[in-house]
Order: C-alpha cells, then sequence, then structure tokens
C-alpha cells in the first residue's frame, strides 16, 4: 500500500510525464524555442522519477554526522544550536526575542546547566563541582539566592537574603548536622545541630554572641542562658539522678539553686551576695519536709521540719539551739537552753498526769525543779537536789 507521499509523487510523476509525451509529439512541429520548453519538461521529469525513488526510502536516518546543528524558524532566526567544543558539547536555546534561555554543556568534570530569564538574567543552574554537585537559584536580578551543593565530606544549604547576605546555612557531615539562622548581616543568630549523637541549639543575641545554650547527651539534658555581660544568668540540668537549676548574679555568685535531693525528695537554696546560703527548703529523713534560715555568714538560725511523730520549730545561736517548739501526739513542747545546751527551761505536757509542767535544769542538764500537777489534779512543785537523787515535792490541795 502506498503512503500519502507516494500517492502524491505517483501523481505528480503521472501528469510530467504526460506533459512530455505532449511535448515531445509537438516537438517535431515547434520551432527552435519549443526545444527549450521540451528541455524543461524534460528535466521536470527527471526531478519527479527522483522524488519517486527518494520516497522508497525511510523517513529517518540511522546516523547523522555534523559539528554544529542548528534549529532555525521561519525567518531564518536560530532557536537551537547543538555544536562540538574543545571540552565536548554544548547545547543552546534561544527564544523568540533572541534571548539565550538555556545552556546544556559536558566537558571533563562533568555537565553543567544553565537557564535565564527572557531579559538575560541568570534564573536557575545545575554544576557539577569537585567531589560533587551544586545547585543555584536566582532572583529576577540575577542574585544568588540559594544554593544545595554536595562533597566528599557531607552537604550544604544556603539560602541569601536579597542584600546578598546567608539567611539560612544548613549542612552535614559524617558527626551529623546543623542548620542555622542569621541576621540581616549574615550573622548566625539561631543555630541548631547534631555531632555524635547529642543534639544542641544555640541562640544569639543581635551582636552575634551566644546568650542561650541547650544541649543533651546519654544522661540528660541542659540549659544555660547568658546576661548581657555573657556571664552565666540561668542554668538548669536533667540527670540520670533527677533534675536542677541555679540562678547567677553577674560577678557569677550562684544566687537560687534547687535540685533533686539524694534520698528523693527536693532541696531549695537561697543564697547572698557572698554565697552564703541563707535559706534553705529541702526534704528531709522519710520525705519530711525542712526550712531553715541562717545568718549572714551562713550559719543556721531558725529551722523548721516535719516528721512521723511531729514538727519542730527551732532557734540557734553558735549552730547550737537555744529555743525549740515541738508537737507531737502527746502536745506541745518548748525548750530553753543556753548556748551550751546545758541549763534549760522546758515547758509542756507531763504525759504521767496528761497535765501542763514547767521544768528547770541547772548547768549540767539535770532537773532541779518542777511545776506540775498531781494524779488528782492538785498543784504541785517538785525541788531536786543537784544529783537530782533527792527531792521535796509541795503541794496545794
Amino acid at each position: 500500500m502506498q503512503t500519502p507521499t507516494e500517492s502524491s509523487i505517483a501523481l505528480r510523476l503521472e501528469r510530467l510525464e504526460q506533459e512530455f509525451a505532449r511535448e515531445l509529439s509537438a516537438a517535431r512541429r515547434a520551432s527552435r524555442p519549443s526545444l527549450r520548453r521540451t528541455a524543461g519538461a524534460f528535466v521536470a521529469g527527471v526531478v519527479g522519477a527522483f522524488l519517486l525513488m527518494a520516497a522508497g526510502f525511510p523517513d529517518s536516518f540511522a546516523v547523522v554526522r555534523t559539528k554544529r546543528l542548528e534549529i532555525v524558524d521561519e525567518q531564518n532566526r536560530v532557536l537551537g544550536l547543538f555544536t562540538a567544543t574543545g571540552e565536548g558539547s554544548q547545547l543552546d536555546m534561544w527564544n523568540m526575542t533572541g534571548t539565550n534561555v538555556a545552556r546544556l554543556t559536558s566537558s571533563a568534570r562533568g555537565g553543567d546547566l544553565s537557564m535565564w530569564s527572557s531579559d538575560g538574567k541568570p534564573s536557575l543552574g545545575a554544576f557539577v563541582s569537585e567531589g560533587g554537585g551544586r545547585f543555584e537559584v536566582y532572583d529576577e536580578g540575577g542574585r544568588t539566592m540559594g544554593r544545595l551543593a554536595a562533597s566528599r565530606t557531607g552537604g550544604e544549604m544556603l539560602l541569601q537574603t536579597p542584600l546578598g547576605k546567608p539567611g539560612v546555612i544548613a549542612r552535614s557531615d559524617e558527626r551529623g548536622g546543623g542548620i542555622a539562622a542569621c541576621d540581616t548581616l549574615g550573622r548566625p543568630l539561631a543555630e541548631l545541630s547534631v555531632s555524635n549523637g547529642s543534639g544542641l541549639a544555640l541562640v544569639a543575641d543581635r551582636n552575634g554572641r551566644p546568650v542561650a545554650k541547650l544541649t543533651s547527651s546519654e544522661r540528660g539534658g541542659a540549659i544555660e542562658i547568658d546576661d548581657a555581660r555573657g556571664g552565666d544568668a540561668f542554668s538548669a540540668g536533667a540527670d540520670v539522678g533527677g533534675g536542677s537549676f541555679t540562678l547567677t548574679s553577674s560577678e557569677g555568685t550562684a544566687l537560687l539553686s534547687a535540685g533533686a535531693g539524694q534520698l528523693g525528695g527536693g532541696t531549695l537554696d537561697v543564697r547572698n551576695a557572698t554565697g552564703a546560703p541563707v535559706v534553705t527548703a529541702s526534704a528531709g529523713d522519710q520525705g519530711s519536709g525542712r526550712f531553715s534560715v541562717a545568718t549572714a555568714d551562713g550559719n543556721r538560725g531558725v529551722t523548721m521540719q516535719a516528721s512521723a511523730s511531729g514538727y519542730t520549730l527551732s532557734f540557734l545561736e553558735m549552730a547550737r539551739r537555744v529555743l525549740l517548739l515541738e508537737s507531737n501526739a502527746g502536745g506541745g513542747r518548748m525548750e530553753l537552753t543556753d548556748p551550751a545546751g546545758k541549763a534549760a527551761t522546758v515547758l509542756g505536757v507531763d504525759q504521767s498526769t496528761k497535765c501542763g509542767a514547767i521544768a528547770l535544769r541547772g548547768s549540767t542538764g539535770q532537773e532541779v525543779g518542777r511545776v506540775s500537777a498531781d494524779d488528782k489534779g492538785n498543784g504541785a512543785l517538785t525541788v531536786y537536789n543537784q544529783s537530782g537523787t533527792e527531792r521535796k515535792v509541795f503541794t496545794v490541795r
């Protein structure tokens, strides 16, 4: 079956042969000018035969060899160009306004792709670099706004501001990866990274100085915040034993700290400008609470404590208790002593009579007198000798 092209050529050839036959028949009667027409008809017939022969060839060729291939439009303007270069080959494309908008090149290094806008400004690029590749994007002015690159050591991504400064930076290597956000001057003010299995987050002030750091480790996490002068102002951490935090003065003195206690409770310390603890709160034995207030040199002056048996409030002098207020299952009790802890006055409940009692002790701590009530509820005064072996009882009946 003939193709449409072959059919068209065959019809043209048939018409040319008919015309040639008419011209040949008239040649015997025609003059010399007629012979020219006959020769032209003969040439046309030869051309038609050639076209008919060409119709028998396939539509495409297996190999086309050339050093320069141009694609042109109806106005003979070059829109595509494929050429051989000294390092490889190059393919260029133009738009209808004559602007080179795309180029693909090859070389010993590899291949590169560049694309331009309709006004000739760079828009996109993909390049082979040492040990990897690079991808770039540009704004309408041709300025680099983003770059993605890979090398033997890792990868990197850069996003730039309209001022040409780094805005976001991301990197990766064999230890991990990280990302940073920058200010208008290109200085990293916030960073997030991972290194050897540990995380790190940094925040800097407008001068580019780090003021906050968050880290993690196998044992827990930690956070540090600095003041305007770069000194530690706040730190907190978490460990296998619990959490803790510390507030520090501009001189570097820890003023307030809190954490988990060794017995499973918590502790809170308030220190003065010299670093001496002046207020302490903690969980004591058996989970009971303890609170103390100290003097300027750190010596405890007042202590409050709760226990399973009751509650106590102690006043101390030179680290020795001089006044004790106590409550227990039997009632309330108050004890006064000297700084040596010997002479004392005790006010409380006499458990034997369930009545109030006042006891006086001597310099040796031995009870020398007592005001209380007897078993019948009558008031009684008891006086002991120095050794406490003898006594006299005066009772009002």
